[in-house]
């Protein structure tokens, strides 16, 4: 059952976003969380933006994620704003849970927006592989039998997120493709994330590479 997805250690907590705010620099700048709300690996946020007529779309805001001793940022894969005009946003932002951590909201992802806490994310990572701060994959499990290697996984990144199917497994005898089997797939016009298997024919000792380049490598 190697395409089974971990069914361990996946809990993911997050502390009451109720209220809570994201305030521009400027008093009359301002966005109210007003809910947060897991699915699946997916993290639904709503929101309640006041400003100006300048005031900026909600789409271009993140979340960001302390891991380690990194800070990465997710980008909404899914928007839906029914609010919407001069000086006023309100609806649902969707992002990945892509990775463990501590998970803070930033309007419109600009610095002059402080950083609202959404709460804390348990889950499994084996390694996280990253290209750069706004692109990355958590390894979550690796399962090995039957001369096969199936990697689960969860990637993040921009609209621009290179696909799962194009990643590789490096071997001694060469290079492996992966049949891919997503459990999670969502794509925006800002984010996108993939989370399932890869499978690969072949056993480590190995080194993933995500999208086979450009990827920090993975040692199996």
């Amino acid at each position: 059952q190697a395409e089974n997805h971990p069914t361990g250690n996946t809990g993911r907590a997050f502390g009451p976003p109720t209220h809570a705010i994201t305030e521009l620099l400027r008093a009359d700048y301002y966005a109210t969380l007003t809910r947060s709300r897991q699915d699946g690996f997916l993290l639904r946020v709503g929101f309640d933006a006041t400003g100006r007529s300048d005031l900026r779309d909600p789409r271009t805001s993140c979340v960001l994620v302390s891991s380690g001793s990194r800070e990465l940022r997710l980008f909404p894969v899914q928007a839906d704003v029914p609010v919407s005009s001069s000086g006023r946003y309100s609806g649902t932002l969707t992002f990945s849970l892509a990775l463990p951590g501590s998970y803070r909201f930033r309007y419109s992802c600009q610095a002059d927006y402080s950083a609202a806490l959404l709460g804390t994310v348990t889950m499994p990572s084996v390694a996280v592989s990253v290209y750069d701060d706004n692109y990355f994959v958590n390894v979550l499990e690796v399962r090995v039998g039957a001369g096969r290697t199936v990697v689960f996984f969860a990637a993040a990144g921009a609209a621009d997120l290179r696909v799962p199917v194009t990643s590789c497994l490096r071997l001694e005898s060469g290079i492996r493709r992966p049949v891919v089997e997503l459990k999670t797939s969502r794509k925006s016009p800002t984010g996108a994330t993939y989370i399932g298997t890869m499978r690969f024919e072949g056993t480590p000792p190995a080194t993933l590479v995500y999208s086979c380049s450009d990827y920090s490598p993975v040692n199996l």
